[in-house]
């Protein structure tokens, strides 16, 4: 081989070796199943940032000491803190023992938390990112489930970053948190709406089999929406109607009013 090609091969040669890992970065909020929980698989944030492990951080609600009540919606409280560090991130999700998820997460602060994963999950966005005094806080609510069956416990867990900020996968710190609750035993003082829907967020969530038909009105009493035997589970979004009060009304395979309630879209 002339010589006049071996510098330029041992350049290339060299630059392949030591040219920098691909970094991964989720600065704007997890890609979702990073929990560390047993629906999740036990992936964590550390699969993507290979960080070490610390335990700072907690998770909090409103939730009583007797239990959740099912339709009732809850504030859960996320937090973190590590020394001489700015950044950081999380991804929080509900479950029973058996890794089914459970319960509606709803966004209260759009500027610092979405959902992922499906809407079964909580994570930070680019604009949540940045802690106080070494300490970072986030809050979102949580509609309990539990109206076709019990649902007993529900256990969330979550998986959080300490960031140091380098834009490298080394070098951050994982922590790990759960908040395991149960459901109430006293589930006489349901609200009878909360048989058969949850209102939130201009959204309507079905409850309950035996809906054979749900009626909506404007506030003039002008019928703009007719769903037909709606599914459990099923959503009906109002997002796209104007912004007003609405009256919904749930009806058997007999004709008969099982419930008339209000909306507000907002």
């Amino acid at each position: 081989m002339p010589r006049i090609f071996i510098i330029p091969i041992l350049v290339i040669c060299f630059s392949l070796v030591f040219y920098p890992k691909k970094t991964t970065s989720f600065g704007n909020g997890s890609p979702g199943g990073k929990t560390g929980s047993l629906g999740d698989g036990l992936e964590s944030c550390s699969s993507c940032h290979y960080a070490g492990e610390g335990q700072n951080a907690s998770i909090s609600s409103n939730i009583p000491a007797s239990g959740y009540i099912p339709g009732e919606t809850y504030t859960i409280n996320l937090s973190i803190n590590q020394n001489n560090i700015s950044k950081f991130g999380f991804e929080i999700t509900a479950e029973n023992q058996q890794g089914d998820k459970k319960g509606i997460f709803l966004i209260t602060n759009t500027s610092e938390t979405k959902t992922t994963n499906n809407n079964t999950a909580v994570t930070h966005t680019a604009s949540g990112v940045n802690g106080i005094n070494n300490e970072k806080n986030w809050s979102f609510d949580w509609v309990a489930p539990g109206f076709a069956a019990s649902d007993g416990e529900v256990i969330f867990y979550s998986s959080l970053i300490a960031a140091n900020g380098d834009g490298q996968n080394t070098g951050d710190t994982k922590h790990s948190a759960s908040l395991t609750v149960q459901e109430s035993s006293s589930n006489t003082n349901f609200i009878n709406k909360k048989k058969y829907l949850i209102i939130a967020q201009n959204k309507i969530y079905i409850n309950k089999k035996d809906i054979h038909q749900i009626n909506i009105y404007d506030i003039s009493g002008k019928l703009v929406l007719i769903k037909n035997k709606p599914k459990l589970n099923e959503v009906i979004s109002l997002d796209s109607y104007s912004k007003n009060i609405y009256l919904i009304k749930l009806i058997d395979k007999e004709g008969k009013i099982l419930l008339s309630n209000k909306i507000k879209v907002n």
